[in-house]
């Protein structure tokens, strides 16, 4: 007896059922439920996920801007600006003191900020380098 299984065979049984590939009556329906739920999961996880890393790394998008960078003849060194955030800032700025031939680190510190919101604070660090460096760039930032 050769076919399909579960065919009839040549004078076999009248109305027995052949093998099919739909699945006919015997596939159950699934819910899309466990699809919906996996999904808003997804989402909630989504947007946790970016608050976190928002506020991480500084989600406040505090303006830093450096308006004064020096170094006096005697190696003192001196940074000025300004730091300006759409809310309350009370914290600490930390500043770097590079040397601008080669841009190695001179000197690094930090410095208290602190304000109202939408408010232009002034801040201001010092440092001090050797007699071998003759100029300086200034970094500021990250708000702490």
């Amino acid at each position: 007896m050769w076919g399909a299984p579960g065919a009839a065979a040549v004078g076999g049984a009248a109305g027995a059922k052949a093998w099919t590939t739909d699945g006919g009556d015997d596939k159950k329906k699934r819910s899309p439920l466990p699809i919906i739920i996996a999904i808003v999961i997804a989402v909630i996880a989504a947007v946790a996920v970016f608050f976190f890393v928002s506020s991480a790394l500084g989600g406040d998008d505090a303006e830093i801007t450096i308006t004064g960078c020096d170094i006096a003849a005697d190696g003192t060194l001196t940074a000025t600006g300004t730091l300006e955030s759409a809310s309350e800032v009370d914290g600490s700025l930390d500043v770097r003191f590079d040397n601008a031939e080669d841009g190695s680190e001179v000197d690094s510190t930090s410095t208290d900020v602190s304000g109202a919101a939408d408010e232009s604070i002034e801040w201001s660090a010092s440092g001090a380098a050797g007699d071998d460096v003759a100029r300086v760039t200034c970094t500021a930032g990250p708000l702490n």
